[in-house]
């Protein structure tokens, strides 16, 4: 069975320092995760930061199921959406047309609002910043084109 569900850092720390990242920074402990678990196994995990309005969401343990990935993702989504967040930023530098494919928009990096400057997305300076606009996002009947 396959189960997305929020989680604490606590829960993923083992994992995150596997993957390099400080567990103190300031911007992942007022995170939210997400784990994707098969069988009661954790195969990904997703991150989510909120600034008032405004999500940045990242994965940062990539399942390899791309179906699985998509799940992880939307549930995301839809637990910024029930927090009445309006907009979600992402980085990437090499999933542009999967994030694309979920409704995703590429976005100047000089339209980016001062928050979102300041926060974790825009530690890597190669990466592709993305917006999506959640208003509305689930009352569309699919955001998933054939990637």
């Amino acid at each position: 069975m396959i189960v997305f569900r929020p989680t604490k850092i606590n829960d993923v720390e083992d994992i995150l320092e596997k993957q390099n990242i400080n567990i103190n920074d300031r911007n992942f402990l007022d995170s939210i995760f997400f784990a994707a678990e098969v069988d009661n196994k954790l195969i990904g995990i997703g991150r989510l930061e909120m600034l008032n309005n405004i999500g940045i969401i990242s994965v940062i343990l990539k399942p390899t199921e791309h179906d699985i990935l998509i799940g992880l993702i939307k549930s995301i989504l839809n637990y910024a959406d029930r927090r009445n967040i309006k907009r979600i930023y992402t980085s990437t530098s090499d999933c542009i047309e999967f994030y694309k494919s979920l409704g995703f928009n590429i976005i100047c990096k000089e339209l980016i609002e001062d928050r979102i400057k300041k926060s974790s997305l825009a530690k890597n300076k190669n990466d592709t910043i993305m917006v999506l606009n959640l208003t509305g996002y689930f009352d569309k009947p699919c955001h998933c084109k054939n990637t």
